[in-house]
């Protein structure tokens, strides 16, 4: 667990399975001694999962492994922390309230885990009202956070790597609308659920390799870490650095592939856009590096730089502003062994021979 509410082994593993079993730990101590752990820390994490709950109220981002739904779609053992949690916490105020009404409005799959039905029996919740989503949160110990304008919802996780389901991606980034996922990781429409890599995540590359979670010579964290984390009117800013997670084991030493990797980002309500600006600063100024960006569906329409992909219900529009190469497109293959259908897609922008690599992209969802 980590400050905020995020568990490090990610939304599956961390905020559904490891988050239920702690609560039925909390439950079991409840009713033999009298003394509630629902408070604190446990509201922080039940609130969280409140707040990245996808405006469709089906799931949540999928970050870190996703076994069982790649996807990370709610299911019954995502239904039974919340009901623990009504039921178990004490009071009547307006946190208990939320989750009352949360656990009203999200549609699990009731056919996956339907052993844990004796929960709904166990732990009765009573009628909420309309659901009043959480427009801002933000979980420091782990970098994460999220803002909701509307049916738009803007995650952002940059943290040290730790666990052992949670992505190898410091600085990975995703948007939905409703239900649509139009800046996606390539897990969710993959055979396995545990592409945990940096290209299959939205962050970069240095010469072909992606991030390390520990120093291999003495098993020290590497650091990465979100600086600043404003919200406000209509607006929420990022930033952080996560160029020390960039290294490559040589012998008994370590060789860092990059000096810095500072990423902004920018959500802005009124223009339905999203601003992601990356200044990257390699060791070696030949280095190839290469931003991958991931989408579920093609690119329908492209000009020059600027692409637009459509999704269920929804469209996003990318605008590549640097570098001024237009982007590759690639479709990604990652089925069952033996199969070759395309399961997703990617841009990638590469930069090489400069001291310091700069990439702008601007996003702008709607209908579509």
């Amino acid at each position: 667990p980590a400050a905020g509410g995020f568990l490090h082994e990610g939304t599956s593993y961390g905020m559904a399975g490891m988050l239920q079993n702690l609560f039925l730990m909390y439950a079991a101590h409840q009713t033999a001694t009298g003394l509630s752990f629902f408070d604190g820390w446990a509201d922080e994490a039940m609130l969280l999962k409140v707040a990245m709950t996808t405006p469709d109220m089906k799931g949540v981002v999928p970050f870190g492994d996703q076994a069982s739904s790649t996807k990370a779609l709610f299911n019954d053992i995502s239904h039974l922390g919340g009901l623990l949690f009504h039921f178990f916490r004490p009071g009547t105020d307006v946190k208990s309230a939320l989750v009352r009404d949360w656990l009203t409005a999200i549609a699990p799959n009731t056919q996956k885990y339907y052993w844990y039905h004796w929960s709904r029996f166990a732990y009765p919740v009573p009628a909420g009202g309309p659901f009043p989503p959480i427009r801002q949160s933000y979980a420091p110990g782990a970098g994460y956070a999220v803002s909701r304008f509307g049916d738009v919802q803007h995650h952002w996780r940059l943290g040290a790597n730790l666990g052992d389901h949670n992505d190898l991606a410091a600085g990975e980034i995703a948007t939905c609308r409703n239900g649509d996922w139009l800046i996606a990781l390539a897990r969710q429409t993959s055979h396995s659920g545990i592409e945990r890599t940096a290209e299959y995540c939205n962050c970069l590359a240095v010469d072909g390799r992606g991030q390390s979670a520990r120093n291999l010579v003495n098993q020290s964290l590497l650091p990465a870490v979100t600086e600043v984390c404003e919200d406000g009117d209509g607006y929420s800013y990022r930033r952080g650095e996560a160029g020390a997670t960039y290294i490559v084991p040589s012998s008994s030493q370590l060789i860092p592939l990059l000096k810095s990797w500072k990423r902004h980002d920018l959500c802005l309500e009124t223009l339905n856009a999203r601003i992601i600006y990356d200044r990257v600063e390699p060791v070696n100024p030949a280095s190839v590096i290469k931003l991958h960006t991931n989408y579920l569906t093609p690119a329908g329409t492209s000009q020059g730089n600027r692409f637009r992909r459509r999704g269920a219900g929804s469209e996003v529009e990318t605008t590549a502003l640097l570098p001024e190469t237009p982007p590759e497109q690639v479709a990604l293959r990652l089925g069952p062994p033996g199969s070759t259908n395309v399961t997703s897609y990617r841009l990638d922008q590469a930069q090489s021979g400069l001291a310091v690599s700069r990439f702008l992209n601007v996003y702008q969802f709607g209908p579509g």
